[in-house]
């Protein structure tokens, strides 16, 4: 039975606190849209897209044009924007984002279209956009403690976070860190290093939780997610004589009823392309680091005078780490000495260093991390004075070899010829373990078998896909039958995206992995050699 939704709400906080519903200003057409989550389910896509939010708003007189006389008060770049559906009186926010710069285009013209469009992007956007900044290394770290560190970074928090327990130990971690890496290149080490999955999923108060799985998630999630039932297809609760329960209201009892999400021959259309993951031979690379024994190397030094006029200061002075072999190749440091005065930096009266002695003048902070050095100068005397000598004193941490191992399947290559696919695992040291990382890599990219790129469905087909489209986030488990192409199997949803049609009408697509792929064997819980691969750990 086809079925409706007690309403569709956007939202945007024009006040930093204040959550303002302006549905009604939501435009039919052109059809909003969201997009969550990963399109691909091949084994390196592991880290979800920057999840986005399109709408359009009436802009008759001005109200959605900021600097208008008319405009909204707030509106703006930055605004938090919420997207929910109530379904049975249960509310659910599917998603929740910001509006970026660029994010909002009223159309000109008293007799054109009048309407402003908006957009807005989810936390994955934060962590692309922030370049991440003095990280320190870290030592013995999971990749749930390693991420943690990365969202203290940031000057944006995420609403709600999951962060299952990782199951791999690092040895060292931001040795990697450069300058201007944004933080999400950090995220998807530690995600492949993992062999896990990092994604944002709506909620029931939010719209915004971060999840990180660890490796052995999706193996301990044996059983397909369940589904509310709708109320009328959930039976009534009985007394002992067989007569309805009721409330005190008068109302009868409605039994709280679940289904499994079995999706069979449900879904408008499905995207299947036969081998889209192939691949038989797999490059599995590592970086072993190699440290400096003493903190003596000299991995920043000043190549310009810096003149600092009576009583300056100057703060965010970078200087980022160097190869002292000559390369100028960029390294990270740990381990970073304290400037010392007349060794690690000195000032003089004159440019020429010809003058007076001024370093008793200079004051020298220093904040580090693992990819440069960051200085406030204080120059206390009543004249300019000159910086003649500034370095920076640590270990270095090189990457100069990488480990590769190959693995591959000749069957396979004597049928399609070599199929080559490089996986990086940059904090994994283990050479072993990088070896049976390929391994499992090469399992589930050998065949050509059928791959699901995206299945559709009408929300408003009947209850089990409305509630498939409320419930049903990335990392979900749900199963698919489908008789024209033969598939009957489960997945785990890697991303969707939705239009809303009619303000009342959801068409929305799944983007599936299938949770065959990429099992590992948990004791008590698995079939080794059944349904999952050896686990590592």
């Amino acid at each position: 039975m086809a079925e409706l939704f007690d309403s569709i709400t956007f939202e945007i906080d024009f006040n930093a606190g204040s959550w303002t519903d302006v549905s009604d200003e939501v435009l039919i057409n052109p059809q909003p849209t969201f997009r969550r989550g990963n399109p691909n389910n091949g084994p390196q896509d592991r880290v979800a897209r920057i999840g986005t939010i399109f709408f359009a708003l009436k802009n008759l007189a001005g109200k959605y044009s900021p600097g208008h006389t008319n405009a909204q008060s707030g509106f703006g770049v930055g605004n938090k924007v919420r997207l929910s559906f109530t379904f049975e009186g249960e509310t659910y926010y599917k998603t929740q984002g910001k509006i970026p710069k660029g994010g909002i285009r009223p159309l000109a013209g008293s007799l054109g279209k009048r309407y402003t469009e908006v957009d807005a992007h989810d936390w994955l956007k934060q962590v692309t956009q922030h370049e991440l900044r003095l990280m320190t290394l870290a030592l013995n770290q999971r990749s749930d403690q390693a991420i943690a560190l990365v969202d203290a970074n940031l000057q944006v928090s995420p609403i709600n976070t999951d962060y299952r327990t990782g199951t791999a130990n690092f040895p060292r971690v931001f040795h990697t860190t450069k300058d201007r890496t944004p933080a999400v290149a950090e995220i998807k080490h530690f995600v492949d290093s993992e062999l896990s999955y990092y994604y944002v999923t709506g909620d029931r108060t939010d719209g915004e939780t971060v999840v990180l799985e660890s490796r052995f998630t999706r193996s301990t999630s044996v059983d397909t997610d369940t589904l509310p039932k709708s109320i009328s297809e959930s039976g009534n609760r009985l007394l002992e004589d067989g007569t309805n329960k009721l409330d005190e209201d008068g109302t009868i009892r409605i039994l709280n009823e679940t289904e499994d999400a079995v999706f069979s021959n449900n879904m408008e259309d499905m995207s299947v392309e036969i081998g889209a993951n192939l691949a038989n031979l797999i490059k599995s690379k590592s970086w072993p680091v190699e440290i400096d024994a003493a903190a003596t190397t000299i991995l920043f030094t000043l190549n310009e005078v810096i003149e600092l006029t009576a009583g300056q200061t100057i703060t965010g002075y970078r200087g980022a780490y160097i190869d002292p072999d000559g390369s100028g190749r960029r390294v990270s440091g740990t381990e970073m000495v304290t400037p010392v005065s007349a060794t690690d930096y000195s000032a003089n009266a004159q440019a020429d260093g010809g003058g007076a002695n001024k370093t008793a003048q200079l004051t020298v902070i220093a904040s580090v991390g693992t990819e440069a050095i960051e200085y406030e100068l204080t120059n206390s005397d009543t004249a300019s004075i000159f910086i003649t000598t500034l370095q920076a004193r640590g270990k270095g941490m090189y990457e100069y070899q990488k480990f590769e191992s190959i693995r591959e399947d000749l069957a396979s290559q004597a049928i399609h010829g070599v199929i080559s696919l490089s996986v990086k695992f940059k904090y994994e040291p283990d050479v072993t373990i990088v070896q049976s990382y390929g391994d499992i890599v090469l399992s589930e990219t050998t065949s050509d078998d059928v791959v699901v790129k995206g299945i559709p469905f009408h929300a408003n087909y009947d209850s089990k896909t409305m509630y498939g489209f409320l419930v049903l986030e990335p990392g979900s488990r749900f199963a698919v039958v489908e008789d024209h192409t033969g598939v009957s199997q489960d997945f785990f949803v890697q991303g969707y995206e939705a239009t809303i049609i009619n303000k009342n009408m959801v068409d929305f697509t799944i983007f599936p992995r299938a949770a065959d792929l990429q099992t590992f064997w948990v004791l008590g819980t698995s079939k080794l050699g059944e349904d999952t691969g050896l686990g590592i750990g």
